[in-house]
């Protein structure tokens, strides 16, 4: 059995069911290029740039969005390194992909800096106004387990970034001129959150967090639960329009593959912990955008995203198979009072030829670690879903970004 047929079943033999629904198609569209100006990006999104504001972006989470806070911190976990950043310009910023993030998109398209790794700033530094990035690679939304500590070192917590993003708030206030003025600029900002993965494959499968009190099913209550918690008090400090982003089927990373080759029961045990989160997290967004006056909570489907690249990888602007989608609530539409959601197929706009594989020769040579520092990574780094065995490369992650404005993410913006 290939890699593709295990994938497949850990996927598809999850017992939820299918949603099936038109869509609007996205045309086929290749990254564009590194420095390209905000109006050249709008025109070539078919996007009219004069009509967004956004006053500012923060950025939450893990490595998928780790601009190169890990840098700063006495921790094993980073990617500051060629050959990452091929892509970025050729410089390795610590990011763990070839080039942009899906946030680097967002702030490309509104006009905005790519946020920048708030500790590699200092105090005067990190008053700027156009928002910063707190992700930590290897963070979760509970601290780091006491038996992964001596691997990894330090990372940034949740906790750890949104007490990082309350100092902001304080250092902020002062540079507006009255409190309803910065109350204003809060509630008109965008907070991006990607955090959950490592909770849920490497602090629970490494690092056994919690395994033996509690059951897969009471482990990802424990982890909406305390999600919850961290995005009312992201709220308490003034965030308002928030995207939020569910697990994806992390069974599928090239690390798992190569290494539970035969193991089947091995990776639909790791996808089953994401759609069981992914369904929790559905509740939660759902409570808080009920209860949190003037919150609007944006849920991004990224396992829907992996299922269709994963089922049609070389596909451009056809309709995708919907053979037991896993996760079945997307934000098609946003309206200021309500939140509906349902899935809607995707039309892929990237032909990705390897769904399996690093694009980057890892350490230990068989897809079980980052990339080996100064090789040289596959040339058709565009056509792989994975640049290392962890983490997508730059043509997922603009996938990503041209998912969120097809679901009316601008709208979000702009209200």
């Amino acid at each position: 059995m290939n890699y593709v047929s295990l994938c497949f079943l850990a996927l598809f033999l999850l017992p939820l069911g299918s949603f099936h629904t038109d869509s609007k198609r996205l045309p086929p569209l290749p990254v564009p290029p590194f420095n390209i100006p905000q109006a050249e990006i709008c025109r070539y999104l078919g996007l009219d740039y004069r009509s967004i504001n956004l006053p500012a972006l923060y950025v939450f989470g893990d490595s998928f969005i780790d601009a190169g806070n890990n840098n700063y911190l006495d921790t094993t976990s980073k990617a500051n390194y060629a050959p990452y950043g091929i892509d970025f310009g050729g410089v390795a910023t610590g990011r763990p992909t070839n080039g942009r993030t899906v946030v680097d998109f967002i702030a490309q398209v509104v006009g905005l800096p790519f946020p920048p790794p708030v500790m590699g700033l200092s105090g005067s530094q990190r008053k700027i106004t156009t928002g910063l990035n707190y992700g930590s690679s290897s963070g979760g939304i509970l601290p780091l387990p006491s038996s992964l500590a001596p691997i990894f070192g330090h990372v940034l917590s949740f906790d750890e970034q949104i007490q990082l993003f309350n100092h902001t708030v304080s250092n902020l206030k002062g540079q507006f001129h009255s409190l309803e003025s910065f109350d204003s600029y809060m509630s008109s900002s965008l907070f991006f959150v990607h955090i959950g993965g490592n909770d849920l494959a490497l602090y629970r499968e490494l690092g056994k967090l919690h395994e033996e009190l509690f059951s897969v099913k009471k482990y990802t209550l424990l982890l909406s639960n305390e999600l919850y918690s961290r995005l009312e008090a992201m709220y308490e400090l003034g965030a308002r329009k928030f995207v939020v982003n569910n697990a994806f089927p992390f069974g599928c990373q090239p690390v798992n593959l190569h290494q539970k080759t035969n193991d089947t029961s091995f990776l639909e045990d790791m996808n089953e912990r994401a759609a069981l989160f992914n369904g929790r997290l559905h509740k939660i967004l759902r409570k808080l955008n009920k209860s949190l006056k003037g919150s609007t909570f944006v849920l991004f489907d990224m396992y829907k995203l992996f299922e269709d690249v994963l089922a049609q990888p070389a596909t451009y602007g056809k309709q995708c198979m919907h053979a037991q989608t896993i996760i079945y609530f997307l934000p098609l539409k946003f309206n200021k009072f309500n939140l509906q959601y349902k899935t809607i197929p995707m039309s892929l706009n990237v032909g990705f030829t390897n769904i399996n594989d690093s694009c980057c020769i890892d350490v230990a040579g068989d897809q079980s670690r980052t990339c080996l520092p100064s090789s040289v990574p596959c040339a058709d780094r565009k056509s792989h879903v994975f640049f290392d065995p962890f983490h997508p490369s730059e043509s997922i992650h603009f996938l990503w970004f041209r998912r969120l404005f097809q679901d009316n993410l601008l709208d979000l913006i702009q209200s």
